[in-house]
């Protein structure tokens, strides 16, 4: 919300003209939800400066303070914004990887690869379309 004052003040933007108190009132929900949201954000408690820092990631901050120092406001908000999104980015993409990896479950609901009674819970007539792990076992020869 800072940086979007900011970047409002900065720019002189007319706060009645352009819908300003409703992008701001939007604003100012989407944080409130995601700060009681469980969606993970990334919160750069694994870097490490005290160990060797490759060449590059000294130029990419050096970069990153040309780039604000161009324009502060415009560019700030545009980090905060692209911070606030990521971490729902990070949450799809997460999401729609479970869902390719699950595995296949069975039409009572169980799971074969999770149930280590799986072949005892089915009944004798296991559809042909589920799959093999599901179906029931074949009685042992007595």
């Amino acid at each position: 919300m800072a940086g979007f004052l900011w970047l409002a003040s900065d720019n002189k933007i007319p706060v009645d003209d352009y819908g300003l108190p409703w992008v701001a009132a939007f604003m100012t929900l989407y944080a409130g939800l995601t700060m009681v949201s469980n969606v993970p954000f990334y919160s750069f408690k694994t870097i490490n400066l005290r160990r060797s820092v490759p060449f590059t990631v000294i130029f990419l901050i050096v970069l990153g303070f040309v780039l604000i120092s161009f324009d502060p406001p415009i560019v700030l908000f545009l980090l905060f914004v692209a911070y606030g999104l990521s971490g729902y980015v990070y949450w799809i993409c997460g999401r729609s990887a479970a869902l390719r990896s699950s595995p296949p479950s069975c039409s009572d609901g169980s799971n074969p690869l999770y149930s280590a009674r799986a072949s005892h819970q089915h009944s004798a007539e296991a559809s042909p379309r589920q799959p093999a792990s599901c179906r029931p076992a074949a009685a042992p020869a007595r």
